[in-house]
């Protein structure tokens, strides 16, 4: 114990990352039961099909919010980890605010196509326009949720993990929750659900906005004369292709889900989504810890060697692995035991529960594959790995889906979780010269 606490106290960065992760943990672990508290109030309120209405209409919400993003947010803690590694901190406000009013403009534009093509999105998924409304909300809501997102990375790119977690999605779930079972009247529809995450998410951006503006920014920079650091033209070069690879990724994740919707119904993505919310604790330690590695990872590459970097990104890989492997054990043992708690029609997702722990244990085992991409300049690589794996993984789930359901849905994710996950493994190696698995040949 002496001697694992004087490796801490050495090893400064390892002592950072370990510190920060350790509170996005708890964040997560809170988030994560709120999360389920939460859908499993919406289960036995509204039954498998209302779970799967929300789910879908909350699909598009992080869709068009990443579009609505393009890129910006990841660019912005890259850079701002930059600036302050390089004592350029006078950069962070200008490029702040560029990055909101871009926000701002592009959310609005996405928010008026979700808004004007209702009708369509209703037909589409839910096979009538009766749920046309909600796609309008959906579209309103488009503009706060990406600020709020946006401010979160501001946050992050400081390292300022307390700030950063308090803007996920166990805040929204908190809130609409409360919401739900202090103002809600038994017979109401799961419209309002939709409502009370527009208001929530803009209450967020509200209150982080304000925060951001008063303490943190020095608002006079916005007209300095030096500009911000890096350039516009630049920060959108690298801002796209973070887009594309952002709205890659969420599309590998919830294709799965919209495909579920047109050909088997909200029973069945109710289902399938708690089996992948379950799942995905096997990567709630990556997830967390990559609140503190992003940054972490953009510092270290700018101003230190390629040693130093290998070391923290095994390092990082390592402390998921020790949380993600007894997570898949118990999922293992008791999948069937686990998907009862939200109701006996859930039982039937144990088989799906099952491959997509697999895929996501391989995930954790891989590390943080694509913020080690985007974070030293190699967003493009990045790009066109998750464009294949992107391809693949529609391909899979429209030959599985129809036949077989929730399993083919949970087979075609696993599968491309699994692809995207060693290409970048290989395609780092070939770049930095090691693995990003939690080992090294040389002792650390």
């Amino acid at each position: 114990m002496a001697t694992l606490r004087k490796y801490f106290i050495r090893d400064l960065h390892l002592k950072e990352l370990f510190k920060g992760s350790s509170i996005a943990l708890a964040f997560k672990f809170f988030s994560v039961i709120l999360g389920y508290v939460f859908f499993y109030v919406l289960a036995k309120k509204y039954g498998a099909t209302g779970l799967g209405i929300f789910n879908t209409c909350f699909t598009i919400l992080i869709l068009t919010s990443v579009i609505a993003k393009i890129g910006l947010d990841t660019a912005l803690v890259k850079y701002i980890a930059e600036f302050v590694a390089t004592n350029r901190k006078n950069h962070v406000s200008t490029l702040y605010f560029i990055s909101f009013s871009l926000i701002i403009i592009s959310g609005t534009i996405t928010g008026a196509i979700i808004y004007f093509f209702s009708n369509q999105l209703s037909k589409l998924f839910f096979e009538s326009i009766e749920y046309s409304n909600l796609f309008k909300i959906i579209g309103y809501t488009i503009v706060p949720f990406a600020i709020t997102q946006l401010n979160a990375e501001y946050f992050r790119g400081f390292k300022r993990i307390t700030a950063y977690s308090s803007l996920q999605n166990g805040t929204i779930y908190l809130i609409i929750l409360i919401l739900i079972l202090f103002l809600s009247h038994p017979t109401q529809p799961v419209e309002n659900v939709i409502y009370l995450l527009l208001f929530t998410s803009t209450f967020l951006m509200l209150a982080s906005s304000f925060f951001v503006f008063k303490k943190n920014l020095k608002l006079l920079s916005f007209r300095e004369k030096n500009g911000f650091g890096i350039g516009k033209r630049k920060l959108i070069s690298v801002s796209i292709p973070m887009l594309f690879s952002n709205s890659l990724f969420l599309v590998m994740n919830w294709t799965d889900t919209l495909m579920l919707s047109g050909f088997h119904g909200e029973d069945a993505v109710g289902i399938y989504n708690i089996a992948l919310k379950i799942a995905s604790l096997n990567t709630i330690a990556l997830i967390a810890i990559n609140s503190i590695a992003s940054p972490k990872f953009s510092e270290i590459y700018s101003s230190e060697g390629n040693r130093r970097f290998r070391r923290i990104v095994q390092q990082t890989t390592l402390l998921t692995c020790l949380i993600s492997l007894p997570i898949f054990v118990v999922i293992l043992l008791f999948p069937e035991n686990v998907l009862r708690i939200f109701g006996q029609e859930f039982a039937i997702g144990k088989s799906a529960l099952i491959i997509l722990s697999i895929g996501q244990l391989v995930s954790a085992f891989s590390g943080s594959t694509m913020i080690v991409l985007n974070m030293t300049g190699r967003e493009k690589a990045g790009r066109n790995i998750l464009t294949v794996t992107v391809v693949l993984n529609i391909i899979i789930n429209y030959l599985l889906i129809p036949r077989y359901g929730i399993l083919g849905a949970a087979i075609a994710t696993m599968s491309s979780t699994i692809f995207w996950n060693l290409i970048s493994v290989i395609y780092i190696y070939k770049s930095f010269g090691f693995f990003t698995f939690p080992f090294n040949r040389n002792k650390i």
